[in-house]
């Protein structure tokens, strides 16, 4: 749909496949700004060309300042994602990076999902960082999840690495996780 979006992303649904080197995403590569992303989906597989930069099914790098947000079977994204191949590299079923003050909220990847990567690697989020009320809630990943090779890089079923202020709460993950220096 766009490369990066500067405010509010709505009703929206992209399909096909994207392929990027820095942040890709299935929807919109780099959210910014504010207004938040509610109710959107993305159907195709998306694929990190370098060996670094963000991956997400739905969003590569979200630091908007709004929430993302969705209803039951809104937010999602259902397919393949394969990251940057080196250790810096930040990838996720949903979103590869997220950041800032704004929260995940009822978001899902699908079971037929499948996330792997260099770096951070999580099934929903490579990595999750915010302040103030920063959260995770009501989500679900599911698919499976591979971390590169070796002391490289955090992998998790629903977060890589995750340090958001306000934690987690209500979340699902389902699927094999491998890989990383920490699983």
């Amino acid at each position: 749909l766009a490369g990066r979006t500067g405010g509010a992303v709505a009703n929206v649904t992209a399909t096909g496949t994207v392929q990027g080197a820095n942040s890709a995403g299935g929807l919109v590569g780099e959210a910014a700004g504010a207004g938040g992303s509610t109710a959107t989906r993305a159907t195709g597989n998306v694929t990190g060309t370098g060996t670094a930069g963000s991956v997400g099914g739905l969003v590569g790098s979200y630091a908007n300042t709004g929430n993302l947000a969705g209803t039951v079977g809104t937010a999602t994204a259902t397919g393949a994602v394969q990251g940057g191949s080196g250790s810096s590299a930040l990838t996720g079923g949903l979103v590869g990076s997220f950041s800032g003050t704004a929260s995940i909220v009822n978001a899902s990847t699908a079971s037929t999902s499948t996330v792997s990567g260099g770096g951070d690697t999580g099934g929903l989020v490579g990595q999750a960082t915010g302040t103030g009320s920063a959260a995770i809630t009501g989500s679900t990943a599911r698919g499976a999840v591979t971390g590169a090779t070796g002391d490289v890089g955090y992998v998790g079923g629903l977060v890589g690495d995750f340090s958001m202020a306000g934690g987690w709460s209500n979340v699902t993950a389902q699927g094999d996780v491998s890989g990383g220096s920490r699983t």
